[in-house]
């Protein structure tokens, strides 16, 4: 897929109007609220929207509920965690730890650098030993497909749940105040309310 970037963080592919032109321009007024450089906001804009794209090739439809994931992580990472570093939130808008199709290159060498579920065991060793930009990017971007876990096969939910609230929750307590608190509030609510039962938290 041919991506031309035009230096403004716009891509050239993108539909003049509809859901994915409005979060592009969410996101371009987000980084500047944030007082990122015209540079800087470049770097996250070509980077989001190229993803954008992809996701769009591959979902086909423009009100599915997948497709605005790595702008939620951005919005996440912004107004939860206050992450004002471009080369961080360029990275974070490259994961996808869900599906493989939706799967982009990563954007930088912190995005090749953040554990994704199918690490299996070494999952939470290598989410606790990684630095703390690594920790909120890969929190950030599990904590949208949680929020969006109920429009997914009732089949996943009980795996995706044990490893939010035995995995990522605590390492979200080392890491962030407010991801501590979505984190084991998603635990106990999905619990209850999907699951039947109280959210370990």
């Amino acid at each position: 897929m041919a991506m031309a970037g035009s230096g403004r963080g716009d891509v050239a592919g993108l539909p003049a109007t509809g859901r994915l032109r409005d979060m592009h321009r969410r996101i371009q007024e987000r980084l500047a609220q944030a007082g990122l450089a015209a540079q800087e906001r470049s770097q996250i804009l070509d980077t989001h929207a190229a993803v954008l794209l992809h996701r769009f090739d591959v979902l086909e439809k423009e009100d599915h509920f997948e497709l605005l994931h790595p702008s939620r992580t951005l919005l996440i990472l912004l107004d939860d965690c206050g992450v004002v570093d471009a080369d961080v939130l360029s990275a974070a808008a490259s994961i996808e730890s869900e599906h493989v199709a939706l799967r982009v290159a990563p954007a930088n060498e912190i995005a090749r650098a953040v554990p994704l579920p199918d690490a299996g065991d070494e999952l939470l060793e290598r989410l606790v030993v990684a630095g703390p930009e690594i920790r909120l990017i890969a929190l950030a971007e599990r904590l949208d497909h949680a929020r969006h876990l109920h429009l997914r096969a009732a089949a996943a939910w009980p795996a995706f749940h044990d490893a939010m609230c035995a995995i990522y929750a605590p390492v979200a307590r080392r890491t962030h105040p407010r991801l501590e608190e979505r984190f084991d509030h998603w635990c106990d609510m999905f619990g209850r309310r999907f699951l039947g039962a109280a959210g370990s938290i």
